[in-house]
């Protein structure tokens, strides 16, 4: 192959996971919204859809045991005609030099499954997640711990801490 051939190659693909801008990005359905497609990290529906969602994340790190980085991040919804919020979260790799949804993980209404913290260590997806006695509450955190199975993620581990 000469260097010109080597180059039309490259152009489209991505190296890592870590060059995937996150911040401007279509994500696909959540929170009734068929895609997201992010701007500087937020998307606000048109006032007939009444949604506004933000990115958190991403991080990094090996969760499928492949020696290179994926990604994980969560999308946070406001609907603006009421007080509800929901959170859902999404792993991606990058196969073929392009960024694929590898699976996602339940977020929930605030105090009622809502994201507060994720993270991949030692080949693991940490979650933490608020569980509570009503959706503006803060009674006790969950800790969902997820494997990657070759082809999905699995739980693994799930434990509920009441706060004090």
């Amino acid at each position: 192959m000469n260097s010109l051939t080597l180059l039309l190659l490259f152009i489209g693909s991505l190296r890592t996971i870590q060059d995937v801008d996150f911040t401007n990005f279509t994500f696909p359905s959540f929170a009734g919204l068929k895609s997201i497609p992010v701007q500087n990290g937020d998307f606000c529906s048109p006032p007939n859809e009444d949604v506004c969602v933000t990115l958190r994340g991403p991080r990094y790190g090996d969760l499928t045991g492949d020696g290179l980085p994926e990604a994980v991040l969560s999308l946070h919804a406001v609907f603006r005609s009421g007080n509800g919020s929901h959170s859902m979260g999404f792993v991606y790799g990058l196969i073929g030099g392009q960024p694929r949804l590898l699976g996602r993980f339940a977020g929930g209404d605030r105090g009622n499954g809502g994201i507060i913290e994720y993270r991949i260590r030692r080949q693991r997806l940490e979650v933490l997640r608020m569980q509570a006695s009503c959706a503006a509450c803060s009674d006790a955190t969950e800790e969902d711990v997820f494997k990657w199975n070759g082809r999905r993620l699995v739980l693994v581990s799930s434990c509920i801490r009441q706060n004090n």
